[in-house]
């Protein structure tokens, strides 16, 4: 019971993170406190005065730490019960302890390799609980927002940035960088005073907010400093990210100082360069855009979707799914259909034998999604699905980008990374793998005795 932290490096881990969550959960200093000098020393102590009694598990349920307040009868946890424990929804369960009786009610959080419990109702006045869960993810929320404008803060973007990086090589994807600064915000803090300046920084980060794409991510990288993280997208798409921001900053009305512009890099990550040389990109092109008048965007045109596509045989094939299916025996035949075109125009693109075969390719996937999202609307209509209207905006979203992407073709203008993005990208994975996800209740039906949901019978208007 009385083990030192010291001789397992894992509990060490885990009082540290727990401990933590404990201390500024309790504290009226929140998370601030954590940052306060000498905290290890701090939070084992948290970790003994806690209230409830705590103990740190293994998985084979034998304690490696316990506080005072931990029963001294119940050297260890039933192992099934644990499991059971830490496997529901709300982390609250019953615990046997070795040597007890009865179960006791318990809380459980799994923190690294190690699991910290929490027997409840023993302390006197002890209420209904609030699940851990519920509370490290608001600590976590809080730690990682910049108090001022609400958006994510810097270093939550270092935290994350390493994981992303790892998944969109893992996955082939590219991933972009925006990073944006309000021209002349100097001005704005000497003539208006620093509340003002507060106010602005506010309501830009708000107006950037509405404009991002639903996948993207905005962080405050400090001062007057914002960055966009783009993944899944190369850094042709994310210079448009970036003047669609740049016109909406422009035509936004500031508290204060009315107008304001604001200026943008725009890099995406290449080859195995470290976080810090991909941000040096971005902000060398900022400085470009500062230095050739601000209110304007500049691009680094390197990255990983022109050096994949250069390798030729790393084409990124499309491969159809069973789990990708609806139940709608049409929208899945012409779901899989759009699949094969959509690889037709990918190895049009890759084999660059000039404009002709790209063009007949783009061409047949847009006169066959055309087709494809009217029967699909018919058949939303038909299910009174609630959310059509928006549906049919995004189609002729679609195609309106397609028709353009057709017209650069026509001109030998398109890219192949541009070509890829929009068949593999925009069209499947954000529109049919995504978007479409949306509707798929309304065709599923029964699930038969293994789970599996079964085909709900045609729509009327259906095949």
């Amino acid at each position: 019971m009385n083990q030192r932290i010291d001789d397992d490096p894992a509990a060490a881990r885990l009082l540290e993170a727990a401990a933590a969550a404990l201390a500024a959960l309790a504290s009226a200093g929140g998370p601030e406190a954590l940052a306060a000098p000498g905290r290890a020393p701090v939070l084992l102590r948290a970790f003994h005065a806690y209230a409830a009694p705590l103990a740190i598990v293994r998985d084979d349920g034998n304690v490696v730490l316990a506080n005072a307040a931990w029963p001294q009868r119940g050297g260890g946890v039933d192992h099934a019960s644990l499991r059971a424990t830490i496997g529901s929804d709300s982390g609250l369960g019953p615990l046997r302890l070795d040597g007890a009786g009865d179960a006791l009610p318990a809380q459980v959080l799994r923190l690294g390799e190690l699991t910290l419990v929490s027997l409840l109702g023993t302390e006197a006045g002890a209420g209904p609980p609030a699940p851990w869960q519920a509370r490290v993810a608001e600590l976590e929320r809080r730690v990682a927002t910049d108090h001022l404008t609400g958006v994510w803060n810097r270093a939550h973007f270092e935290r994350l940035v390493g994981g992303e990086i790892s998944g969109a090589r893992r996955r082939r994807q590219p991933m972009s960088i925006v990073l944006l600064d309000i021209d002349g915000f100097k001005a704005v803090n000497d003539g208006h005073g620093h509340a003002a300046g507060d106010a602005v920084l506010r309501e830009f980060a708000a107006v950037v907010a509405r404009h991002v794409r639903a996948a993207d991510l905005l962080f405050r990288w400090g001062g007057e400093e914002f960055v966009v993280l783009a993944a899944g997208t190369g850094y042709r798409a994310a210079a448009r990210v970036a003047e669609k921001l740049r016109h909406a900053v422009a035509r936004h009305r500031f508290p204060f100082v009315e107008r304001l512009t604001a200026s943008a890099g725009v890099a995406e990550f290449d080859g195995d360069e470290t976080p810090q040389a991909w941000f040096d990109r971005a902000d060398a092109a900022l400085y470009r855009a500062k230095a050739a008048g601000r209110d304007r965007v500049e691009v680094d045109r390197r990255g990983n979707s022109d050096r994949w596509a250069a390798e030729r045989g790393a084409a990124p094939h499309l491969q159809w799914q069973e789990s990708y299916e609806c139940g709608q025996p049409l929208i899945d035949d012409e779901h899989r259909a759009l699949f094969d075109t959509a690889n037709t125009l990918i190895d049009a693109a890759l084999r660059d034998e000039g404009p002709e075969p790209v063009c007949a390719a783009l061409a047949a996937l847009i006169s066959e999604a055309e087709q494809h999202f009217a029967h699909e609307e018919a058949l939303l209509d038909a299910a009174r699905y609630p959310d059509l209207q928006p549906h049919r905006q995004a189609h002729a979203a679609l195609l309106q980008r397609a028709q353009a992407l057709l017209a650069q073709a026509r001109a030998g203008q398109a890219a192949f990374g541009e070509v890829v993005e929009f068949a593999a990208r925009d069209l499947v994975l954000r529109h049919l793998l995504a978007a479409d996800l949306a509707y798929f209740p309304i065709f599923t039906g029964p699930t038969d005795p293994a789970g599996r949901a079964e085909p709900a019978p045609p729509r009327p208007g259906g095949a």
